[in-house]
């Protein structure tokens, strides 16, 4: 079995058309999100063609996004994995994809479209979840906040 995220082809995004219909009434308020910049690291974009679909919609899309946040006063809170987890952090994503992020400049950083600004959170990210051995819940709960707005890959 191959080590490594392997690389992704390109492919287009659906169309708003193409989106399923929502089936419940959900009302974004902004005094109760949070978004969520989530794996936007060099090391899991890298599987991606760069300039290409999906990719490049996704990371326009997300500018868009966290620009408004940020306009709104909705907290930004960034996941940026840990680098050289040992077997025991990275559990059976080691035996899918190999060792994981090592502290190197192709690897560590958040896109720098997408760049933490001064007020931005960002959170230590140990597993898949966001949630698992980080400090979201608590970040949230203390501001009263229980909306999660999540983008990212």
């Amino acid at each position: 079995m191959s080590k490594g995220l392997p690389q992704i082809p390109a492919y287009s995004l659906p169309s708003e058309a193409q989106l399923p219909v929502a089936r419940a009434s959900f009302m974004l308020e902004r005094e109760r999100a949070v978004l969520l910049v989530h794996d936007m690291q060099r090391y899991f974009v890298r599987p991606f063609i760069a300039d290409q679909e999906p990719i490049a919609g996704v990371i326009d899309h997300m500018t868009s996004l966290i620009a408004a946040a940020r306009a709104a006063n909705v907290p930004v809170v960034y996941t940026a994995q840990k680098v050289n987890q040992d077997r025991r952090d990275r559990g059976l994503q080691a035996e899918l994809w190999g060792p994981g992020m090592h502290d190197l400049n192709e690897h560590q950083p958040i896109l720098s479209q997408l760049a933490p600004g001064p007020n931005d959170i960002v959170l230590t990210k140990h597993r898949y979840s966001a949630f698992q051995r980080s400090n979201l819940e608590h970040f949230m709960r203390v501001r009263g906040r229980d909306q999660l707005i999540i983008c990212g890959i």
